[in-house]
């Protein structure tokens, strides 16, 4: 402080207002100091606050490869449910396919052996069988 006063007494302050020419009169010129000092670090605070976040552009780098690597597991798993689904509507049309063979076969013979089971002498011809389905698109 002793050389921050001898600084100041060589500056000319002739040409400040007179409340400042009074603030650096030696007995004002600590608290003048002070202020000066309180207001500085009020304003770089204030700095501080208005500063932009270093740290924005390596979180956002960090965010966007995050969405990156779930996208890519988003498209993963699209590609393993349709692979999965492919294979069970593969075998869920097999399995249509097989059932409508089976219940072709037996519809087409139910009839002559119902009859021949149903024949009586007071009824030669025998009864009538048939079969059909509820609901042809899901018959199960």
């Amino acid at each position: 402080t002793s050389e921050a006063t001898e600084d100041i007494s060589q500056v000319d302050f002739s040409k400040l207002g007179g409340h400042l020419r009074r603030a650096m009169e030696p007995p004002q010129q600590e608290r003048t100091h002070k202020e000066f000092q309180d207001s500085i670090g009020a304003k770089t605070a204030e700095l501080d606050k208005t500063a932009p976040n270093m740290r924005a552009l390596e979180q956002y780098e960090t965010l966007k490869e995050r969405e990156k690597k779930f996208a890519e597991e988003l498209e993963a798993s699209k590609q393993e449910t349709k692979v999965a689904t492919d294979k069970f509507n593969a075998v869920r049309s097999e399995r249509i396919r097989l059932f409508q063979a089976a219940f072709e076969h037996v519809a087409s013979h139910i009839d002559p052996i119902y009859k021949e089971l149903t024949r009586k002498p007071t009824q030669p011809q025998g009864g009538h069988a048939y079969l059909s389905l509820e609901n042809a698109d899901d018959p199960f």
